[in-house]
């Protein structure tokens, strides 16, 4: 992230972000401390609410020797 932060516009970018959408500034030191405080377990729960499993889809494109692997995997 800091490292993005490199040219003046992209520090006018990060921080014209902000006000327009939050209308909150925060620096780069702050905002990587936030980052930082994020924990696995968040990532997890965070993930099972946004990833779910019922009408996914799957497509594939063979010929394939073992097609009851992919079978299983359509079958849940």
């Amino acid at each position: 992230m800091k490292l993005s932060l490199e040219s003046s516009d992209d520090i006018a970018n990060f921080y014209g972000g902000q006000e327009l959408l939050k209308r909150e500034l925060k620096n780069a030191e702050d905002k990587a401390k936030e980052v930082r405080k994020v924990t696995s377990a968040q990532i997890k729960t965070l993930a099972k609410d946004i990833f779910k499993n019922n009408k996914l889809n799957l497509a594939l494109i063979g010929p394939f020797k073992e097609k009851a692997k992919f079978v299983k995997i359509l079958k849940f």
